[in-house]
């Protein structure tokens, strides 16, 4: 692993705020989960830009994706080298600051895992909460941890009423039939 003492900062699209480390010679970010820095927007590419490590400059690439990458404010149609400051958007709705690792204010504290002593558990915390593992570092008090509790609340939601819209329906079904009411609850059928 590099050491490197740049990050990404989401300045606009799904979690402001939240810190992305520089973490090998070679990044590379889009939609697909298999990039090294995934982001969930309909209008970045599955492999949208890739990241160099190049003799301590970091070149940023577009990879032909479809809605392109401007860096401030110019469409990318080149490989370019990054400054700090420079803000990279992709599409519309996602836009990222390059800068220095930093620590203040309200910003998402980065720090190498192994620095950190493992908290004491808090037995009515959920899991997740005050951290998110990303690779070799570690992401403390981000402001996205309101957002997934009000996710997997949804989740957990929706997959009652499936299962409600479902079963309820296969259980009267089977009650009508092992009490042959068939007659009873449908008179209109043939045979009744």
């Amino acid at each position: 692993m590099m050491d490197h003492p740049f990050v990404f900062q989401m300045q606009r699209g799904g979690t402001p705020g939240k810190i992305y480390p520089i973490t090998a010679a070679e990044m590379f970010m889009g939609r697909d989960i298999t990039n090294d820095i995934v982001l969930n927007d309909a209008e970045v590419s599955r492999r949208h830009v890739r990241l160099l490590v190049q003799s301590d400059q970091y070149v940023l690439e577009d990879l032909g994706s479809t809605n392109g990458t401007f860096v401030n404010g110019e469409r990318l149609s080149a490989p370019y080298d990054l400054h700090v400051g420079d803000v990279v958007q992709m599409g519309d709705n996602v836009q990222l600051v390059f800068q220095l690792r930093t620590v203040g204010g309200d910003q998402t504290i980065v720090k190498p895992a192994q620095a950190q002593a493992p908290a004491a558990p808090d037995e009515y915390a959920p899991a997740y909460a005050g951290k998110v593992a990303a690779g070799p570092y570690e992401e403390v008090g981000t402001p996205e941890d309101g957002t997934r509790q009000r996710t997997l609340m949804l989740a957990g939601c929706g997959s009652i009423l499936v299962l409600a819209c479902v079963i309820v329906p296969l259980a009267a079904l089977w009650y009508i039939d092992a009490n042959m009411l068939w007659c009873d609850v449908f008179p209109f059928l043939p045979g009744c």
